[in-house]
């Protein structure tokens, strides 16, 4: 059975861009009233004070309702990615040290030091973006991103500029992710249209059309490396094709992006072991890319004419798979001898390239 109803689109965090007019002032109201993490950017989290500098170079102020977290950047890798990971850290330390179960309500605010502009400003909203995504299926489960956080700094321009940068490229990482982490009793060749509709729509991604070519069609036009890969499921495979309707010159395109697409790969008749098995719902993690990249070019404006193609299937063993020495004819017409069912993914590929 394949049950839709499971799948909601990983929420996205509501981050807004505040002056920070004095350190001393913000951390009095993150003492007062409710819960509240503090997370501050700084070069020598020595300096402060701290009641403990854990291993992972973050120095920790705890209070009842309150927790400072500073972040130590060392001198030269304040660029953005040293800013990225360093908010990572943070992240990390608070989900290993179970600080917030199921977002128990916390307040997370991000301090930014003086002198930094927008490429910082963007490194450590990054790390925010990128830390905060979790993916879940449990019902009734909330998450830290569902809070949002406050991003006090002396230069909110450079913030808010940064977050507009920040904002279109996360949205098409957090698409990304779902389709990636879906298993493939809901994400399949039958599903996934209406999975990257849903996508589109929580995340705002209007210019984007996404259509498909079925079983039928494939057969009949003559790919076939996508329809004997995917022949032995009972989710038929099809062809889908995402196209960027905002494009200057909509029937011309410049840039072809191809994802490989197998929901599931237990390898078919070439069957994988169990552990090689256990994280196949991955392998369609490329077509995953394209669908995150697509959102992210429309809602960064890009008016480029870029189409992903995203050739979906799931190899399984079953009466109707193919088979080792079986001889394929491609879509561009050439033959294939198949020595491996477990070497899919050329097939497919070769096809949409086609």
């Amino acid at each position: 059975m394949d049950d839709l109803s499971l799948f909601r689109p990983t929420p996205f965090p509501r981050i807004w861009i505040e002056e920070l007019e004095s350190l001393d002032n913000e951390l009095d109201r993150g003492r007062g009233g409710g819960t509240s993490i503090v997370i501050e950017l700084a070069r020598n989290p020595g300096s402060h004070n701290l009641l403990s500098l854990t291993r992972d170079g973050l120095g920790i102020q705890a209070e009842d309702g309150f927790l400072r977290i500073i972040v130590s950047i060392e001198n030269g890798k304040d660029d953005a990615l040293g800013l990225r990971k360093g908010v990572e850290r943070v992240f990390n330390y608070i989900d290993k040290e179970k600080l917030c179960i199921n977002g128990q309500g916390f307040k997370i605010r991000l301090i930014m030091p003086e002198s930094y502009g927008k490429t910082e400003h963007y490194g450590a909203i990054a790390g925010l973006l990128s830390s905060l995504y979790t993916f879940t299926l449990k019902t009734g489960h909330s998450t830290m991103c569902e809070k949002g956080v406050v991003v006090y700094t002396p230069a909110p321009r450079a913030g808010e500029e940064a977050l507009k940068i920040a904002e279109p490229i996360f949205r098409g990482v957090y698409i990304a992710r779902d389709v990636a982490n879906l298993p493939p009793n809901i994400l399949n060749p039958d599903t996934i249209l209406d999975v990257l509709n849903r996508l589109y729509d929580y995340h705002k991604v209007g210019g984007l059309k996404v259509g498909s070519i079925d079983f039928d069609e494939l057969e009949r036009r003559g790919f076939g490396g996508i329809v004997n890969v995917g022949k032995g499921s009972r989710h038929k495979p099809r062809l889908i094709e995402i196209m960027n309707t905002t494009a200057k010159n909509t029937g011309n395109t410049e840039y072809l992006l191809v994802g490989k697409t197998v929901v599931f790969d237990s390898g078919g008749l070439d069957l994988k072991t169990p552990q090689a098995m256990d994280e196949m719902k991955y392998d369609k993690s490329g077509g995953a890319s394209v669908a995150g990249i697509m959102a992210s070019l429309e809602l960064a404006g890009v008016k480029r004419g870029v189409v992903g193609l995203l050739p979906v299937v799931e190899n399984l063993p079953g009466p109707h798979s193919y088979k080792p020495r079986d001889v394929i004819k491609m879509y561009n017409g050439k033959t294939v001898e198949v020595t491996n069912t477990d070497a899919e993914g050329r097939l497919i590929l070769a096809d949409a390239l086609s």
